[in-house]
């Protein structure tokens, strides 16, 4: 959805109505659908406890950092 969002975005000026472009009504609902998807997921997080955040955090941050290695962009090099 985001992607198609996206691509429509690009053919939608500021001043747009679904009079003077046809690409806007399609535009306007793939955004109304899209916003209501992330006010679901905000209510999602919301409502979890505050440990299950910080678990998710610390397991996502370590995730990361064994990527970065494995492809060797961390550690830095030092310079001299």
């Amino acid at each position: 959805m985001k992607n198609e969002l996206d691509k429509l975005s690009e053919k939608i000026k500021d001043n747009d109505t679904v009079e003077s472009n046809p690409n806007f009504k399609k535009w306007d609902e793939l955004d109304d659908n899209y916003n209501d998807e992330i006010n679901k997921l905000e209510d999602i997080y919301f409502k979890l406890p505050q440990s299950e955040k910080e678990k998710f955090a610390h397991n996502y941050a370590k995730r990361q950092k064994e990527r970065l290695i494995k492809n060797g962009k961390i550690p830095f090099e030092r310079k001299e």
